[in-house]
């Protein structure tokens, strides 16, 4: 039971050193996927949902083109009604 705790440890460790050290340039994970893709063909799963999620962040890059971090509000009409510069 104890190598079973260790391991699961060990796991999670290397899954959060992982996730920190990604690159979320928009350009090089577009032109990735879309390589894979035109190899695949389009027909495969998953291909729709990635051209939402490129033409949905397409217009929300950060600096650099950078994807912005989780939770961030990109939208201006709800950063507008956050900041209350809209009146309700």
């Amino acid at each position: 039971m104890k190598y079973f705790f260790l391991s699961i440890f060990v796991l999670f460790l290397t899954t959060l050193s992982a996730q920190t050290g990604s690159s979320k340039n928009f350009d090089s994970i577009a032109q990735q996927k879309n390589a894979e893709y035109s190899r695949m063909g389009k027909n495969k799963p998953g291909y729709n949902q990635f051209k939402r999620w490129e033409w949905y962040h397409s217009t929300r890059l950060g600096p650099g083109g950078m994807l912005p971090e989780a939770g961030h509000k990109s939208d201006p009409l709800l950063l507008a009604l956050q900041t209350k510069v809209l009146a309700v």
